[in-house]
């Protein structure tokens, strides 16, 4: 049995220009993507759940069986830090 790799992030999207830019990039990307915002959870593939949160607040994202390079060059632009659990 293999571990799958979880990744996780603090994201700002700013307005609802960057919030379809941020999904458009994540659904061209490999693995499961989460957004957390407060008690909201959505998934970060979705363009109608990312719009209904408020863009502008810090999120959490977290990339289940996602490429960690890949990832953080395509959502630079988005990342404002990563986030590292201990297990």
């Amino acid at each position: 049995m293999t571990e799958e790799t979880v990744l996780n992030y603090t994201v700002t999207l700013h307005d609802a220009k960057q919030a379809v830019k941020f999904v458009e990039i994540v659904n061209s990307l490999s693995g499961h993507y989460d957004l957390r915002a407060g008690n909201y959870n959505f998934d970060a593939k979705s363009l109608l759940g990312v719009l209904s949160m408020d863009p502008s607040r810090t999120m959490m994202l977290t990339a289940t069986g996602a490429n960690r390079k890949q990832t953080e060059a395509a959502l630079s632009d988005f990342i404002l830090t990563e986030i590292h659990q201990s297990a």
